[in-house]
């Protein structure tokens, strides 16, 4: 038990966010233990998660409310897929800056490119909110410089949306026993990126692919 609760005082994750009506829940796990805030949007602009570099609150206010219906893009002269990132953050931004997708600062770099991300982004690895919320925002960011980002669901995707947690790593036990929260419930019908992951197809269409 000792073990585990030394374990336990080492793990950092989140945020998890929640809008509820025209108040913000931000979720999350700071040194082993459960911290939370409610806040509003004059608020929540200048909240700073505990590594800055893949969450930007602005992202959330600016979030599109409705999701995309075009699921078919043609004259697309630059395309990217990765997939499989199965929450592996540092290998994700490594294939992302190589291949010029993102910057130094991690912003999109693209220009009228599109990075399609061909599933399994959730289960197995570890840094699954850095890669979530680091793709929320290049989302956005890619749509204001004239280019797209795509999140085709995967099998992981609806699998933690479905409740199915047979492949989520062990910290996210523990993360959402310290949270006193079911995993998939931080997937839920309030949680930003739960809602956001629920809006994404399963098939897209690039020129002739």
């Amino acid at each position: 038990m000792l073990a585990d609760a030394n374990h336990k005082h080492l793990i950092s994750d989140g945020p998890y966010v929640f809008k509820k009506g025209d108040r913000w829940l931000i979720r999350w796990v700071e040194k082993g233990e459960a911290r939370k805030k409610h806040l509003s949007a004059d608020e929540l602009i200048n909240f700073v998660s505990w590594d800055s570099r893949y969450f930007d609150p602005a992202c959330l206010l600016s979030a599109k409310k409705d999701p995309d219906r075009n699921h078919q893009f043609d004259n697309v002269s630059q395309i990217a897929v990765i997939s499989d990132v199965h929450g592996q953050y540092d290998q994700m931004l490594k294939l992302l800056t190589a291949h010029g997708v993102v910057d130094d600062r991690f912003n999109w770099k693209m220009g009228e490119g599109h990075l399609v991300i061909l599933g399994d982004v959730l289960d197995r690895g570890n840094q699954v909110q850095q890669c979530l919320w680091l793709l929320f925002k290049l989302e956005q960011q890619a749509g204001k410089a004239g280019g797209r980002l795509h999140f085709v669901l995967g099998n992981h995707e609806v699998m933690i949306l479905d409740g199915d947690l047979r492949y989520v790593h062990k910290m996210y036990e523990d993360v959402a026993q310290i949270l006193r929260t079911p995993y998939n419930e931080l997937f839920g019908k309030h949680a930003v990126l739960g809602k956001w992951l629920g809006t994404k197809p399963a098939l897209i269409g690039i020129n002739d692919f």
